[in-house]
């Protein structure tokens, strides 16, 4: 991050564990090298995402985006409809007049009963890696899914065939083959 957004001031490091700041007090200062971020990304459509991931990874939590003004961002609209057209659970298509439709759901972005609270952030940030690593993955783990539905990957997705094929999908995540290997 800091390759990229260059070393931050004094005033943005106020949050951070002991660790990370004698880190970056240590290290030479490096200038911003925003430009690297554009040539990081292939598709031209993707370059909205630049300013998005600019705000997220903001040093000082004060100053970085909010949960919900992250998600109302331009460069996650195309995303959303994808997900809600083909992917969720909450939407549904129907046959109306001989042709089908997708019927959406009233929220497409659903409020978690148990929203993240920003003050675990700066709780955090006191720890050092390990403690933090523990407890984020106790965090996540023991976290309810929303609606009591836990993530899975949607089988009937356009893209389904494409995941299967990629080096991302896990053979966990596979269907059973319809070959019987020996």
């Amino acid at each position: 991050i800091i390759d990229l957004l260059g070393t931050p001031k004094n005033e943005e490091m106020r949050g951070c564990c002991d660790g990370a700041l004698k880190h970056v007090l240590k290290s030479p200062h490096r200038s911003p090298s925003i430009h690297r971020f554009y040539s990081l990304i292939t598709h031209p459509q993707n370059q909205e995402s630049i300013p998005l991931l600019l705000e997220m990874l903001k040093f000082d939590p004060e100053k970085r985006i909010t949960i919900d003004n992250a998600l109302k961002h331009t460069f996650l609209e195309d995303g959303r409809m994808r997900f809600h057209s083909c992917m969720c659970s909450c939407c549904h298509s129907i046959t109306f007049h001989g042709r089908r439709e997708r019927v959406f759901c009233l929220e497409l972005d659903p409020v978690h009963s148990n929203p993240f609270d920003a003050q675990w952030e700066k709780e955090m940030s006191l720890k050092s890696m390990f403690q933090f690593r523990e407890i984020l993955y106790d965090y996540i783990t023991k976290r309810n899914p929303l609606y009591g539905i836990p993530l899975c990957i949607n089988t009937n997705a356009a893209s389904y065939g494409e995941f299967v094929s990629s080096t991302v999908a896990q053979p966990s995540e596979l269907p059973p083959s319809p070959n019987a290997w020996q």
